[in-house]
């Protein structure tokens, strides 16, 4: 059993999550300030709200520090929906506020794609070959559950490996370099594909 831990920033179904990773065999640990006394393998970043809002959050609670730590220790850590968003350079959604600046790229508004916005429920995810290696995943494509207003418009080719399609365009929504891995949808409501994405993830050294 591993410590999991999740960084509490703003409003975010903390419950679910601890639900999935329990389902998995390991213990989640929920982060509220940098104070932390038990070692933590596997870090998730969830987000629910604004790009903004939940950086300042992180700041406000001085996990910053700790995020930055942990991916120099080499450990994996997970970004769910704006916490994949934050992890890239930064998003029209609140243009003063810089993202992680992990991976290349910005987030526009899906309403300049797509009708009816946010995009919610399940899509066919569509899996590069690099994460089906790397998390060894027994699968190509996958339905997860999506729920986001915000879309990467610029990205890197090298660090994107998973797609939808929404109104005949592609989206990114899996990104990885090195120990750090995004994805837009919410592997905790993705009933047993998502249950697997996270164990996979987990398995990850």
């Amino acid at each position: 059993m591993k410590n999991i831990g999740v960084i509490c920033a703003g409003p975010a179904n903390y419950l679910s999550i601890c639900n999935a990773i329990k389902k998995t065999g390991n213990k989640p640990i929920l982060l509220k300030n940098n104070q932390l006394k038990k070692n933590i393998s596997h870090l998730i970043l969830p987000g629910v709200g604004s790009f903004g809002a939940v950086l300042r959050e992180i700041k406000k609670k001085k996990l910053l520090k700790f995020i930055f730590n942990h991916i120099k220790l080499k450990k994996p850590l997970l970004g769910i929906c704006v916490g994949y968003q934050i992890l890239f350079q930064n998003s029209e959604e609140d243009i003063k506020t810089p993202g992680l600046n992990f991976f290349y790229g910005n987030f526009q508004n899906l309403k300049k794609i797509k009708k009816i916005v946010p995009n919610i429920g399940w899509c066919e995810t569509i899996l590069d070959k690099k994460i089906i290696k790397v998390l060894k995943l027994p699968y190509k494509k996958a339905s997860f559950y999506y729920a986001h207003s915000y879309y990467a418009k610029k990205f890197s080719k090298k660090e994107i490996v998973g797609f939808i399609e929404l109104s005949r365009k592609k989206i990114p929504v899996i990104a990885i370099k090195e120990n750090i891995l995004g994805v837009q949808f919410h592997p905790e409501k993705s009933g047993m594909s998502g249950i697997k994405f996270l164990s996979s993830f987990f398995k990850l050294k």
